[in-house]
């Protein structure tokens, strides 16, 4: 009994003792490390504590087994990659020299990855008639499963046929409705296995993913039954169907991820029904329904099929007016399935696909195979078509497929060296299609300048696709002066061309812009420019002042070339057109400044301005309009507003202003101090406007009965809806801006406010968001404040509950056979 006690003690030790060695080592395994079982290997990454643990023999350990370096994939400081079964990464972590294990980080193919790796997201960013490229105005008619129109990236809607719906699912038909016989046909084509919504998210996917043509429309005709099969007379009523629907919906391309058997040159020979290919039953006619697609400039694109044959194809895509398509990974390099041979010329992305799927969502375990490579392409073409429709110009598809296969990346075959493929570029395609002349703008020196400065910067700007080169051309009267060009690049550019020393006199001058496919542009016309002579500048007060003070100065400023000298300078002002003053003064040098006092008397509207001569009769004159209105007379029932300008000192009261109905009818525009408060009414409502602040070149105001303030800036225009919230009713324009005092029309107005145009008075619109749709993923942070080997106990218990029945499940579990669809794609 008593050795029956210690050697039950001893058990309770080791067993303890094993409990706590098992937690330290699983303590260093990684929780999301999935560890197979038997002598199955998975990549890891092995942190040391220190590398001097790794010498050229490997990782060591007392306590652990040796990993020779020939296991080593690769090392990087402290950290180990090598692959491992289930017993040597347990063994492993018990090393002391270890720190942790984890899973190696793994990427995979994703329609993230595949959209730019055929450089459709570069496409995007073109514009044409002010449209980007992303599909608009073109529809894909796919032929398969159907589809999940309820899908978010998929437009979350179904057009029901309708060619003025917004939905991206159009329309479409159910020529499958049964899962075998397919006798019953309707319009709805609700996906019924999965490939469809796959399918029609690389192509147009519009949301949290994008596809090839994100602003495409989809017509899906459901010819594939749940099992993935598709058969002659379904798949040909459904070709009909999209070409008699052409018209309707704009379908430019038609996609098909689908084939069957294995074809060479034979294939168009026996496809019209006459003849049958070997062991095959009759064939039904596709080939005039391809034909009639054909004849419509409709684009026919199908999968070429997974065989890795190398001289048979998947029909239809045999067919002859038909574009197969075969598949590339990440890395362009050939996948194994691929059919390469001569009858294929277009290659796309088609391993490891992440796309819309039926449930809603995006597929865990992507997709491989020509099925994914095929709408690719499709999308392409829809891009291709928009900017051709954009320019008034046509290309067959023959031409199109050519255009795609000339401007692809060239994969060439490794076991043909004569056999070339092109993986789809469509930025490179609609390059080479570039008919757009680039855009000019000259920004300085601005139009009919007169300047005495001899040194001049002349800047250009430039926008397009492709920009290669930039020029100035600068004439004086009688020949080109300059003629200057600098190489540019991207697809916008400014350039500064600095020119000294030119001689006074009359100058024009225009840039011309290239792009790197030879369209080139001027300025739609040249600015002109006069160098030397004289100059003159209107200083005070400033063009449009609207003032109360009758005693004014007026100060013009006058400049001339270093080769000639100030004459005279005269002031002139007119009243209603009729000449209040005219006085002169006589200067010299190259540069003044006189001021001219005037005493305006009557209220109304002024123009003023100065002329002047130099020693050589140049001659230069300006003018300004300015309006005077007198000091209101002050109502008594209002309250006198202190003046709160900082300009100035002492005291002095600012009279309430009041506007009739009559005038905020026909519109009037007052000037108002820092203070100074304007009553209004506005459909029996009364309201007052305050001014309470003046800044640089904006103001504040206060609209009251409720308070409602906001900033607006010198020129700026606003509609404000004081009564209603269906109309606008005020009209205000903030006329100039001065030191202490602002000049501001004020209109009465009935306007319809548009649903999306209603302004909150903090300039902020309301409107319902309809823009992308974004996720916010956010994880918890544990706060249960349980402590590490409570929850590592609560982890070893539910892992050996959950092995316990994993083991049970799977000695019962009964296999299911695995569907194949060799010729539409692969799950990995």
């Amino acid at each position: 009994m008593k050795r029956l006690g210690v050697l039950t003690l001893g058990i309770v030790v080791m067993l303890l003792l094993s409990v706590v060695l098992a937690c330290a080592s699983v303590d260093k395994i990684s929780n999301g490390l999935q560890v197979r079982e038997g002598n199955q290997k998975i990549r890891v990454v092995v942190h040391l504590k220190e590398s001097s643990n790794l010498n050229q023999k490997g990782i060591f350990s007392s306590s652990g087994p040796i990993i020779s370096s020939e296991r080593i994939n690769y090392k990087d400081k402290n950290n180990i990659f090598v692959s491992l079964t289930k017993q040597e990464i347990e063994q492993l972590a018990k090393a002391e020299n270890v720190e942790s294990v984890a899973e190696e980080k793994r990427y995979q193919i994703l329609l993230q990855d595949s959209v730019p790796q055929i450089n459709a997201t570069n496409s995007w960013s073109l514009q044409v008639s002010s449209l980007n490229l992303t599909g608009s105005g073109q529809t894909i008619c796919i032929i398969d499963t159907g589809v999940n129109y309820s899908h978010l990236d998929l437009g979350g809607c179904f057009g029901n046929n309708n060619e003025n719906s917004s939905c991206k699912i159009i329309g479409g038909w159910d020529y499958c409705a049964d899962d075998f016989d397919c006798t019953s046909e309707d319009n709805n084509p609700m996906d019924v296995e999965g490939h469809g919504t796959h399918v029609a998210g690389i192509a147009a996917a519009n949301g949290s993913i994008f596809g090839v043509s994100p602003s495409s429309k989809i017509i899906m005709i459901k010819a594939g039954n749940a099992t993935g099969a598709f058969w002659d007379s379904e798949l040909k009523k459904s070709i009909d169907w999209c070409v008699n629907n052409a018209s309707k919906f704009n379908i430019s391309v038609i996609s098909m991820s689908l084939g069957g058997g294995l074809y060479g040159s034979y294939c168009d020979e026996y496809s019209d029904g006459d003849n049958n290919p070997p062991g095959e039953g009759d064939w039904i006619d596709l080939v005039s329904s391809i034909n009639a697609a054909i004849a419509k400039n409709i684009s026919v694109i199908a999968a070429s099929g997974n065989d890795n044959s190398p001289a048979y194809i998947a029909s239809p895509a045999c067919i002859q007016n038909v574009t197969p398509v075969g598949n590339i990974q990440k890395d362009d390099t050939f996948y194994v399935g691929f059919s390469r041979n001569f009858m294929v010329k277009l290659l796309a992305p088609g391993v490891n696909i992440n796309s819309t799927i039926i449930s809603g969502e995006y597929s865990g375990d992507s997709w491989t195979g020509t099925s994914m490579s095929t709408p690719h392409v499709a999308g392409a073409i829809t891009i291709i078509h928009q900017f051709l429709k954009a320019r008034g110009r046509t290309m067959t598809p023959s031409q199109i497929e050519d255009l795609l296969f000339n401007t692809g990346k060239k994969i060439a075959e490794p076991l043909n060296a004569s056999q070339n493929f092109s993986r789809i570029d469509v930025y490179s395609a609609l390059l080479s299609l570039d008919d757009i002349s680039p855009t000019v703008e000259l920004i300085s020196p601005a139009d009919n300048l007169a300047d005495t400065t001899a040194n001049q910067t002349f800047i250009c700007n430039a926008s397009d696709w492709q920009l290669e080169n930039l020029t100035l051309n600068v004439w004086n009267s009688s020949e080109l002066y300059y003629n200057g060009t600098e190489s540019i690049s991207g697809k916008t550019n400014q350039s500064e061309f600095n020119l000294t020393g030119m001689p006074a006199g009359d100058y024009f001058w225009n840039c011309f812009a290239s792009d790197e496919i030879g369209n080139s542009n001027f300025y739609e016309s040249n600015f002109s420019l006069t160098i030397g002579g004289i100059n003159l500048d209107l200083s005070s007060p400033e063009n449009n002042t609207n003032t109360n003070i009758s005693e004014r100065n007026f100060i013009c400023n006058a400049t001339s070339s270093n080769d000639r000298e100030l004459k005279n300078l005269s002031f002139f002002i007119f009243e209603n057109g009729i000449l209040l003053e005219n006085s002169s003064v006589n200067i010299s040098g190259t540069v003044n400044s006189s001021t001219f006092l005037y005493n305006l008397t009557n209220e109304g509207n002024y123009t003023w301005g100065c002329e002047t001569y130099s020693n050589e009769s140049d001659y230069s004159a300006k003018n300004y309009t300015m309006s005077y209105e007198k000091t209101e007379t002050i109502i008594a029932a209002e309250t006198i507003v202190p003046r709160t300008s900082g300009g100035g000192s002492g005291g002095g009261v600012t009279p309430v202003i009041t506007l009739s109905d009559q005038q905020l009818s026909l519109g009037v525009s007052k000037k108002i101090s820092v203070g100074q408060r304007t009553n209004i009414q506005i459909n029996n409502q009364n309201h007052s406007i305050q001014l309470n602040k003046i800044f640089n070149d904006s103001i504040n105001l206060t609209i009251r009965s409720e308070p409602i303030s906001f900033v607006m800036s010198m020129g700026e225009e606003r509609k404000l809806n004081l009564t209603s919230a269906e109309y606008y009713d005020l009209y205000i324009k903030v006329e100039s801006v001065a030191k202490s005092s602002v000049n501001i029309t004020f209109r009465k107005i009935a306007e319809v406010i548009s649903p999306q145009g209603i302004v909150n008075y903090n300039n902020q619109t309301n409107s319902t968001d309809k823009g992308k749709r974004y996720d916010i993923l956010t994880s918890e942070k544990d706060t249960s404040g349980l402590n590490k080997s409570a929850i590592l106990g609560g982890l070893i218990v539910f892992l050996g509950v959950g092995l316990i029945l994993f083991s049970f499940l799977r000695k019962y579990k009964k296999k299911r056979p695995k569907k194949k669809y060799p010729l539409r794609r692969t799950k990995k």
